[in-house]
């Protein structure tokens, strides 16, 4: 990878576009708009173009996921070579200690500081004492961090008041995400359509799919709530040993894919292949957002439906129907309080959360042996056979059948369920 390359085009390329701005703030502004914000008007808004800024060198405040962002940008013109000095990272790393602090506290630390700059930090303040948002800190570097420094810096994040993250990214991780972007603003090979189209190049649809804006924006947003999104294939062993600290759970854009697709589609699509998910047929219809809560809510209902289904062959094949099944009894309350569901299902043996995961554990529990009476009722005990089920729960159209035999007077299960879901529900809203 010819790192000074890709540096000359990104640089070029934002040169053109914002003419006033020095390399320094170009290559700011590339990993601004590369790693959090989807507008470039906005992120060339929040580069802060003063003096006596005290390392502050972007603010970006993200109202929709109630998190404050400050960036501080190193270009290095030869990349991995220079370490970063104790002396710019750490007083950069304590700003949390004084936004959170008190405000006199953070009335000496403004002395001197630029207007400008003054300004954007007593608005972000206000954001996190008044209204609870948390704080992110990144400092984005072509350079290395040494060992001792990263954990000084550590150390730094877990004595810092309120909810305060601070991810140190050097030339490799932040290269990573400068480069993908670049592909799609300026892609070798023509737009994405073209890249589908013409094929040969030995990449699955699901690898060339990865450089879609959208699922760029998608990466974003996940990062958000500190979700790594594995855009490229890759195991998911070997993305946490090389991830940064700030990601706690890791999904793929496949897992994403099968989620949303049994929820929105005929569960059947999702056993057709997982390439076939991203065809032009169904791929903008299951990527047609990017809020990271549509499609973490999806996620985490589709791992508890995995969960049940664990230990017990004949519930595999029968899983997507019951994801959809569950999905369309559940899904609308699930969507008001994404949020409340996301973190239940993240640290399900807290006690308050406990009470949701257990309610839907039932109910979904009961829908898997409502699932398989189905099958068993048209395939007689053929069903218990995993390629009698397999063939079975393959037909388009299934869930509507379904949907009839669970309505059926003769369902001694449906008052159990209901039951179940009633719980889940009053729990999510307590």
């Amino acid at each position: 990878m010819n790192r000074q390359f890709y540096l000359l085009v990104g640089i070029t390329f934002f040169k053109s576009r914002f003419p006033k701005l020095t390399d320094d703030e170009l290559f700011l502004l590339w990993f601004l708009h590369a790693y959090l914000v989807d507008d470039e008007t906005a992120a060339a808004k929040a580069i802060v173009r003063a003096p006596n800024n005290n390392g502050v060198d972007a603010v970006y405040i993200d109202d929709k996921a109630r998190i404050v962002f400050i960036v501080q940008g190193k270009l290095r013109h030869v990349s991995g070579q220079r370490l970063e000095r104790r002396d710019d990272v750490i007083p950069f790393a304590r700003l949390g200690f004084e936004l959170w602090g008190d405000k006199a506290s953070f009335d000496e630390f403004c002395i001197g500081l630029d207007p400008i700059v003054r300004g954007k930090l007593k608005e972000a303040r206000e954001r996190l004492t008044k209204r609870k948002y948390r704080l992110r800190l990144y400092y984005a570097s072509l350079g290395r961090f040494d060992y001792g420094l990263r954990d000084e810096v550590k150390r730094i994040g877990r004595r810092a008041d309120g909810q305060t993250e601070i991810v140190l990214l050097d030339d490799r991780e932040t290269f990573v995400h400068l480069i993908d972007y670049l592909q799609y603003v300026v892609p070798p090979t023509g737009p994405l359509e073209l890249q589908v189209k013409n094929g040969g190049s030995g990449r699955s649809l699901s690898d060339v799919i990865a450089s879609d804006r959208q699922q760029l924006l998608i990466e974003q947003e996940l990062r958000k709530v500190s979700y790594q999104y594995l855009l490229k294939r890759l195991p998911k062993s070997e993305a946490k040993r090389a991830a940064s600290p700030q990601y706690r759970f890791f999904v793929t854009k496949e897992e994403l894919a099968q989620a949303v697709a049994a929820c929105r589609l005929d569960p059947a699509v999702v056993q057709e292949g997982l390439e076939n998910l991203f065809k032009e047929q169904y791929y903008r219809s299951v990527f047609k957002s990017v809020d990271a809560d549509y499609y973490l809510s999806r996620y985490w209902l589709m791992k508890r439906v995995e969960l049940a289904a664990r230990g017990y062959p004949e519930r595999a094949y029968a899983k997507w129907l019951v994801l959809h099944f569950v999905w369309g009894v559940a899904g609308r309350e699930i969507g008001r309080k994404a949020k409340r569901f996301r973190e239940a299902c993240e640290r399900p043996s807290i006690k308050e959360n406990k009470q949701i995961v257990d309610a839907l554990d039932k109910a979904i529990n009961t829908a898997f042996l409502t699932a398989l009476e189905f099958c068993k009722e048209n395939r007689g005990d053929r069903c218990s056979q995993s390629q009698e089920s397999s063939t079975f729960f393959q037909h388009r159209g299934l869930y509507k059948q379904f949907d009839s035999f669970w309505k059926d007077d003769a369902n001694r299960r449906r008052s159990t369920f209901d039951r179940a879901a009633t719980r889940f529900v009053q729990a999510l809203r307590a």
